[in-house]
């Protein structure tokens, strides 16, 4: 779990009040940094927290000495890049991938690739630009808010104590949203954000820039009464088990600390938790 923290205005840099840098603390106890830069008299305020998980320690935002400089604001845990297992840190290696990218269809690849959860904020200094938003099962969380001069502020918590603030909303986890800085607008506004979609992987027409979803259509038939119990040999089962021993191997791979260290469930009660609890790790 980190913390983000952006605002984007026309008039000036953003200090951040004190209620929300203790949010962001809170979230990310290991690092703590904010950066100030203007992109053709855009204003731009990026400040991250970090918990570390794994190897090795990277504070953020992460930054590429660019002119300007690009930045990432990173909240997620990045497995893999489609079958491929990242090595390291996960921060690092998206970003990375990002500073490759020369057009909004190479990001939505790179986004394409991630397998894990996610929120994030990215500065692409040289191209004028920010990219924000989450996964497209919303597992991390990314607010957004305006005040009275019309700058944009996003979050990965609200904070009530913050002054002069129309009111906090969630970023929809349906793409990954786009601000171009232009002379042509005196604020931000809602109305000059472009989205880059999510998109259905697998057959059919497809569009020329988006995000692949990447999980098949669900299943909307239900078995017939008469069908058998599932036995401790059943194919499917034992494919399952597969499946789950290595989402599991891939989550606990680079953590922090001795490998061998006991895992725990934090138990709510749904069909999930109970199967990891009652199968022998």
């Amino acid at each position: 779990m980190c913390g983000i923290y952006c605002c984007v205005s026309r008039t000036g840099y953003t200090e951040l009040p004190s209620s929300m840098i203790e949010l962001l603390k809170r979230r990310g106890p290991d690092s703590y940094r904010v950066e100030y830069h203007e992109l053709d008299g855009w204003f731009v305020t990026i400040a991250s927290s970090v918990l570390s998980l794994r190897d090795p320690f990277v504070p953020q935002p992460l930054r590429k000495s660019t002119s300007p400089p690009s930045l990432l604001s990173w909240n997620g845990e990045a497995w893999r890049f489609s079958d491929e297992y990242i090595q390291g840190n996960d921060s690092e290696a998206v970003f990375t991938a990002l500073l490759r990218c020369n057009s909004d269809e190479q990001v939505s690849i790179v986004f394409s690739k991630i397998r894990g959860p996610y929120a994030c904020v990215y500065l692409d200094g040289p191209r004028r630009k920010v990219y924000f938003g989450r996964d497209c099962l919303g597992r991390r969380s990314l607010v957004k808010s305006s005040n009275a001069t019309g700058d944009i502020i996003l979050a990965s918590v609200s904070s009530s104590l913050t002054i002069d603030h129309s009111g906090w909303e969630e970023v929809e986890a349906d793409g990954m949203y786009v601000l171009e800085f232009s002379s042509h607008y005196d604020q931000v506004d809602a109305g000059i954000f472009r989205k880059i979609p999510l998109q259905l992987d697998g057959p059919g027409e497809k569009l020329p820039c988006a995000i692949n979803v990447p999980y098949g259509s669900l299943n909307t038939a239900l078995p017939s009464s008469d069908s058998d119990w599932i036995s401790s040999w059943n194919p499917e089962l034992q494919s399952f088990e597969r499946v789950l021993y290595e989402s599991l191997r891939i989550r606990c791979r680079s953590l922090h600390g001795n490998p061998t260290q006991p895992l725990a469930v934090l138990f709510s009660g749904g069909i999930d938790c109970s199967l990891l609890i009652s199968w022998d790790l």
